[in-house]
């Protein structure tokens, strides 16, 4: 895994964090 972010990780991790918030939002 590279060390700097790349275009494509960082899309990833915002995707990520999009996901995680739905999840946290729909089970309240």
């Amino acid at each position: 895994m590279p060390h700097r972010p790349t275009p494509l990780v960082a899309g990833n991790w915002k995707m990520n964090m999009l996901v995680a918030d739905g999840r946290a939002l729909a089970a309240e």
